[in-house]
């Protein structure tokens, strides 16, 4: 069922204020000035028409979807932002479920395989195997890479960031 909407009710734009135009922040994600994880020098993240990729403009780093540590040699995920681990499995000693085990890191490197966990029954450490997930609620980093926004400021009404 369609409802009619009058938008002849909407109030005009006031001169000096911003109007949402109602676009998703998306739109504005085609180039985002960052710091570079590496040497925390400016860089910028630019969207082409498939893919993202990154450039420092200081240590010559160049990130492109596919390459996550800039040489070339590894096909592994591009993520180096915050990240969660996160994994589960019964004791290897007297068989207790779970043991559950998460991990919460600033960044994405070096990666973690597994986690000691001590279980509650025997009190025994066994490792458990994580698997990697990126945290992409964190509002002052790039969508693509997860690196640290450069126009970030606190201001008394919170965090103000802007992508470029």
């Amino acid at each position: 069922m369609a409802v009619a909407r009058n938008r002849s009710l909407r109030p005009g734009p006031v001169a000096g204020r911003h109007l949402d135009d109602g676009h998703g922040l998306w739109r504005y994600a085609d180039r985002i000035a960052v710091r570079c994880h590496r040497c925390a020098a400016p860089g910028w993240v630019v969207r082409g028409s498939r893919t993202a990729g990154f450039r420092c403009l200081s240590c010559s780093l160049v990130l492109e979807e596919g390459n996550a540590c800039g040489c070339g040699c590894c096909g592994a995920g591009t993520w180096v932002g915050p990240v969660r681990y996160s994994g589960r499995r019964p004791c290897g000693y007297c068989g207790h479920q779970w043991l559950h085990a998460q991990a919460h890191r600033a960044v994405a490197s070096p990666p973690l395989e597994a986690l000691p966990v001590a279980c509650a029954q025997c009190g025994r450490s066994s490792d458990v195997s994580v698997s990697v997930q990126p945290v992409r609620d964190a509002e002052s980093n790039d969508p693509y890479f997860g690196m640290p926004l450069l126009l970030v400021e606190r201001t008394r009404a919170g965090l103000l960031w802007a992508y470029n």
